[in-house]
Formats: structure tokens, C-alpha cells, sequence
């Protein structure tokens, strides 16, 4: 029969890991043979059944802070190359403001130019005005 301590948090078993479910396993054992060793005369139990229950428990909350740290530091990786990625962008981000600003600019000059020249057109075609060439 299992221990209720070895299956008790799974949440902290990301993935099949099989140092972790040795461990497990070797800690069980040893929960169940001081019991198995207490019914059989002259030998010792060595703590009991609670002191093999309390080093199962040791082990998983080993084993579960082990696995966390590892998530956490993970974790921390992922966030500094997130926080670089970001700079680049906000970089980028402005980068391209200034050009998209630029274009604007540019794009409204030259409408302006050729609503100027669209007009220049219109009246040297139809002779409202005479050409500032001719004196």
C-alpha cells in the first residue's frame, strides 16, 4: 500500500522525472520495512514508523522545492530575454515613429506640391492668366 505522502502533491510533478520517482520509491520503502521489521523479534525499527514517514515526507518536499526552484529560475531566464526583447522593440517602436513621422511629412508636402501644380495646370489651360514669361 502506498504511503499517503508520496502522491499526495502532484502539482509539483511537471514531468515524468525518474530520479524523482526513485527517490519516491526508495523513501516508501523505507517507510514500509521498519513495519514490515518491527513484527520480527531482536531487531530495531530504527524511529519507527514516523520517523520513515517523516524522511518520505523530507524527500517529496526535497524533491517538490528542487523542481520549483528549477521553474523559478526558468522563469527568471524567460523574463530578462522577455525585458531584452522589449527594449529592442521600444527601440524599434521609435525607430519607426520617426520614419513613419518622416514619411508623413514628406507624403503631405507632395500632395501640397502637386495640388500647387494641378492648379498651375488649370489656369495656363484655360488662359485666365497670362504666363509670367511672357512681358
Amino acid at each position: 500500500m502506498a504511503s499517503p505522502g508520496v502522491h499526495a502533491d502532484l502539482s509539483c510533478r511537471p514531468g515524468s522525472q525518474i530520479q524523482d520517482r526513485v527517490a519516491a520509491l526508495l523513501a516508501e520503502r523505507e517507510t514500509l520495512t521498519p513495519l514490515a521489521d518491527a513484527d520480527a523479534p531482536g531487531k530495531d525499527a530504527g524511529g519507527g514508523p514516523q520517523q520513515a514517514r517523516l524522511r518520505l515526507e523530507l524527500a517529496e518536499a526535497l524533491r517538490c522545492q528542487g523542481q520549483l526552484q528549477a521553474r523559478l529560475k526558468a522563469a527568471e531566464e524567460e523574463l530578462e530575454t522577455l525585458r531584452g526583447r522589449s527594449k529592442g522593440d521600444v527601440k524599434a517602436l521609435r525607430v519607426l515613429t520617426g520614419e513613419r513621422n518622416s514619411l508623413l511629412t514628406k507624403v503631405r508636402d507632395r500632395d501640397e506640391e502637386l495640388r500647387g501644380k494641378s492648379k498651375l495646370v488649370e489656369v495656363r489651360c484655360s488662359g485666365a492668366a497670362p504666363s509670367p514669361r511672357s512681358s
